[in-house]
Order: C-alpha cells, then structure tokens, then sequence
C-alpha cells in the first residue's frame, strides 16, 4: 500500500481496460493540488560520438563515446544520463565481417 492507502497494483492498467476508462479511473483516485509553486528540470544531455578507422586493408576499429554533459556536482533538477566509450575491433572479408564485442 502507499501512503494514502492504495493499492500498487490498482496503479496498473488492467487487463482488456481501455486508455480513457484507464485515466478516468486514476482521475478519481488522486486530487490535484494547487500550489504557486514552479519547478524546472534540466534534459539528459548527451554528446554522442563515433568513428571508424581502416588499420589496413581489412582490420577496422570503431570507436564510440556518449558523454553526459549534464554529469557532475549534485544539482536537485537535473536528470542523469550514463557516460560510456566502446571500442570495437573488426575483421572484414568477402562475405563475413566478424566483429568483438558484438553490438
């Protein structure tokens, strides 16, 4: 149960409800509260980057990278988004290209 004593998994639509009776049913289980009070959030912003390189006539690496530009000091509006960087090796022939790890 929460804290106004409803049921989690009346939170769930049910099985065969319909989207309209679904939101007219959660309609009457919450009441909205007024307040003059604003509030902001910041995106998870990423810069995303790739690039491929030949290191000789069959042999490539590839290379990605998300970095959260949006990461660091704690800050109470901002969302998170995950910084990562894979590097992938590839050998290339006529009619099989066989990559580690696999995407």
């Amino acid at each position: 149960m929460t804290r106004n004593n409803v049921l989690v998994r009346t939170l769930n639509r049910q099985r065969g409800e319909s989207m309209r009776r679904y939101a007219t049913r959660m309609a009457t289980m919450f009441q909205p509260i007024e307040n003059e009070d604003t509030y902001y959030m910041n995106l998870p912003t990423t810069l995303n980057l790739f690039g491929d390189y030949n290191l000789n006539g069959r042999f490539f690496v590839s290379a990605s990278a998300t970095v959260a530009l949006t990461g660091g000091e704690k800050d109470d509006n901002k969302t998170n988004a995950l910084t990562q960087l894979t590097v992938t090796p590839r050998y290339e022939m006529r009619n099989l290209a066989p990559i580690s790890p696999s995407p």
